[in-house]
């Protein structure tokens, strides 16, 4: 008990102390706002020197998450913030439906500037290491020791504790469970220009934090169709509120196509307010504060910033072509004879061939016996060394392939 609540005490802590985030929509609490800085400003210059150069296309950019699930001890899955694997992926069904504008779905709008982003998400297929995933990670919170160190990180360095993947080939999205007093936060993507700070090479933690206390069984509330999400990772690729940093009509988002507001919509559709240049308001914005219900609308101009983001960005460009994204065919190999005497044959299926691999014959020790490094052929042999016997492993690693065989030789 007295962990848990140093845990929560220091939770609390960090949503005073945090730096470089964005926030979302809070309850009975002040929202989480982010100070304007001369980095930003560059940004947007950045962003404008890119826009430039951008050509149109229609690229589909996939990016590969994975979800860690941080939950009290004991708790099984589907119980209370111990999120279910039906939850999760429903979540993520939900944010392709926002992002691709899916017709059908509560992401879809017929607004004349509503657009398509273009911008997939999957649950990665892939561990960094190379071993077969289904994205999702759970952290049992008792088994990581509480931070002692009195140094108040921000609360995305604090959660990256319980599960952090390369943030250049995954999408790190947390869920904790916290009081209703912060729906979500995610980092502000980086630039590579000059007079900026420049991109650290190694980022303690990039990503994206929900509170998983919104999508518990159960729970009712007007924050738990997943529109956090796809909120947060609109920050998470350049996207600022739709009133701009601060607030004010003199304030910008800088998209021409979302009209001016001084403020945020914290309710449903049922009001209609108006803009600061007298046209309604976008309260359907997922860039605003309104109910998730409401929610279904990212403009052209909103479009086309995540798209310079995700071609240019730093963490955000390497993304699309992660190996997390693929996932591990089984099967893909025959390997022969088995016993065998003097060598091993490995033939690839059709889809192996031609891409890199890496293949390796160990004895029952760990010893490398024979090797190969480079394209997989119609055939790969491997001879055995004289005087070996018994089973020896074949190690099998390329982009799309993680696997292991036993062959028995020598008899």
């Amino acid at each position: 008990m007295q962990k848990k609540v140093l845990r929560l005490l220091s939770f609390l802590l960090l949503l005073v102390n945090s730096h470089h985030l964005w926030a979302q929509k809070s309850i009975n609490t002040e929202r989480c706002g982010f100070a304007p800085t001369n980095d930003l400003a560059k940004f947007e210059q950045w962003l404008k020197a890119n826009k430039t150069r951008q050509r149109t296309t229609n690229t589909v950019y996939k990016i590969p998450v994975v979800a860690h699930v941080v939950y009290s001890n004991g708790l099984k899955e589907g119980e209370k913030e111990n999120l279910s694997t039906a939850t999760i992926r429903q979540l993520i069904d939900n944010l392709n439906d926002d992002f691709r504008k899916r017709e059908g779905t509560p992401g879809y709008n017929t607004h004349p500037v509503g657009a398509d982003a273009r911008i997939e998400f999957q649950l990665a297929q892939q561990t960094p290491d190379g071993s077969p995933t289904n994205g999702i990670v759970r952290i049992d919170q008792s088994t990581v020791p509480p931070d002692t160190s009195g140094q108040y990180p921000s609360l995305m360095e604090s959660v990256a504790r319980y599960g952090y993947w390369n943030p250049e080939q995954y999408l790190n999205l947390w869920f904790y469970p916290l009081p209703k007093v912060l729906l979500g936060r995610a980092v502000f993507p980086e630039a590579d220009l000059p007079g900026m700070t420049p991109p650290e090479k190694e980022v303690k933690a990039d990503g994206v934090f929900i509170n998983s206390v919104l999508f518990q069984e159960g729970e009712n509330n007007h924050f738990n169709l997943g529109r956090t999400l796809t909120h947060e990772i609109g920050h998470f690729l350049g996207l600022f509120h739709i009133w701009g940093i601060k607030g004010g009509c003199d304030k910008d988002d800088f998209c021409e196509d979302t009209p001016p507001v001084a403020n945020a919509h914290e309710e449903g559709c049922g009001s209609k307010p108006t803009a600061c240049n007298g046209e309604p308001a976008m309260i359907e914005n997922y860039m605003d504060y309104s109910y998730d219900e409401c929610m279904n609308i990212f403009t052209q101009d909103q479009v086309a910033r995540m798209r310079i983001v995700m071609a240019n960005s730093p963490r955000r460009q390497t993304l699309a072509t992660s190996p997390g994204l693929i996932r591990l065919a089984t099967n893909q190999v025959r390997v022969y004879p088995n016993p065998a005497i003097d060598r091993i044959t490995i033939v690839p299926n059709t889809q192996l061939q031609g891409q890199q691999v890496q293949v390796g014959m160990y004895n029952i020790q760990g010893a490398l016996l024979s090797q190969y490094n480079g394209t997989a052929l119609d055939t790969i042999q491997l001879k055995i060394p004289a005087g070996t016997s018994g089973i020896v492993l074949i190690k099998i690693k390329g982009i799309a392939i993680n696997m292991v065989k036993k062959v028995l030789v020598g008899l």
